[in-house]
């Protein structure tokens, strides 16, 4: 018999040496995923009470990998919580923009997971491998928040710059609110512009349009713009539109020519984070936006309707060209996560997976 006495820690709880954390995969995190106007008004929520001061965020950590150069990526770890809720989360999410290419559509360009704890013990309650989705779609949610609180009455076409994991996802959930719309989607591979063209008319959209230049969307209503660029794709844009940039998530992105701030009101995610990383630093930068002219996202959507829309006549932003910088902020993987874990609990009969093999094509609810 075996007589060495295995080690613990002094202090180890008994169901933690038992149990120990539960582990999702993606299948059952999709099976768990709410309703998408449930998403988007959780997400709006954090917004609200990200500006009022009640979440605490960590730093955010970033890592560049340049070790492979057929193989570039980058990864960013994001932690957070709402002050007296349940759980924090701390968040790991890469990404890397060959992976659809390189593995002819068999890995997602987006890949993380999402751990979340207890916020009165500490314990690790569950592990959400999630593979990137849940980033992609609250990243996505939070684009369409800011396109409904934004966007003017009349929207007829919306334009995207990136045709990949978020610019997929944003279009599809843009499908209730812009039903109307015709769309116009650049990217700089075939390959992906066109399966965002089969999803979209899957979906239901009627007119998809696949265009040869970045600069074919400027003159849209909306404009979504989701790549890992280093340098300016989208250079200038008409008077009056919604562009809506989520590339710039760390230091050295971009995707926004100077020219698109020229006269618009610049909302940003986190003023804090926006100033540090993400198209406001190149715009204050170059004198096109000044320091104290960007307003916070969560300060307006807590003027918004019921219906998410924004008084832009009241705010005097009505006609005007908007800018909104989304760099992500922790808040939005403690909304997501704890939608998704709180669905995943009371679903008995979702048992958690030890080995999840997680896929990589979202399924994004209705």
């Amino acid at each position: 018999a075996n007589t060495e006495e295995k080690m613990t820690s002094p202090g180890a709880s008994p169901s933690r040496q038992k149990m120990g954390p539960k582990t999702y995969a993606i299948e059952q995190i999709r099976a768990a995923l709410p309703s998408t106007a449930k998403i988007l008004n959780a997400i709006q929520a954090g917004f609200v009470e990200f500006s009022k001061d009640r979440v605490v965020v960590g730093n955010v950590s970033h890592l560049k990998f340049e070790g492979h150069t057929k193989h570039p990526g980058d990864m960013c770890v994001k932690s957070g919580y709402v002050r007296g809720d349940e759980f924090f989360v701390v968040k790991v999410a890469s990404g890397w923009p060959n992976n659809q290419t390189n593995t002819k559509g068999a890995v997602s360009n987006s890949q993380g997971c999402m751990l979340v704890f207890s916020q009165t013990t500490g314990e690790l309650q569950a592990v959400l491998a999630d593979g990137g989705e849940l980033t992609d779609i609250r990243t996505s949610a939070a684009a369409c928040v800011c396109a409904r609180a934004l966007a003017p009455s009349k929207v007829q076409t919306i334009g995207f710059v990136g045709a990949g994991c978020v610019g997929s996802l944003t279009g599809l959930m843009m499908r209730k609110l812009f039903p109307e719309a015709k769309l116009l989607v650049w990217s700089r591979s075939k390959i992906t512009s066109g399966t965002f063209k089969a999803k979209m008319e899957a979906r239901g959209w009627q007119s998809v349009t696949v265009v040869g230049d970045a600069a074919d969307v400027r003159e849209c209503d909306v404009i979504v713009t989701s790549t890992p660029s280093e340098t300016p794709l989208l250079m200038e844009v008409k008077k009056g539109a919604v562009v809506i940039a989520l590339g710039a998530d760390c230091k050295g992105k971009r995707e926004l020519g100077p020219n698109v701030f020229k006269g618009a009101c610049v909302v940003c995610d986190s003023k804090a984070q926006c100033l540090e990383f993400g198209e406001c630093v190149h715009a204050v930068a170059e004198g096109k936006v000044r320091e104290n002219g960007v307003a916070e996202l969560g300060v307006l959507l807590a003027m918004a309707g019921e219906d998410g829309k924004m008084p832009l006549d009241r705010l005097g932003m009505e006609g005007k060209t908007t800018v909104v910088d989304l760099t992500g902020v922790a808040v939005q993987d403690v909304s997501i996560a704890s939608l998704v874990y709180e669905s995943l609990s009371q679903a008995k009969h979702l048992d958690a997976d030890p080995s999840p093999s997680p896929t990589q094509s979202s399924s994004l609810p209705k």
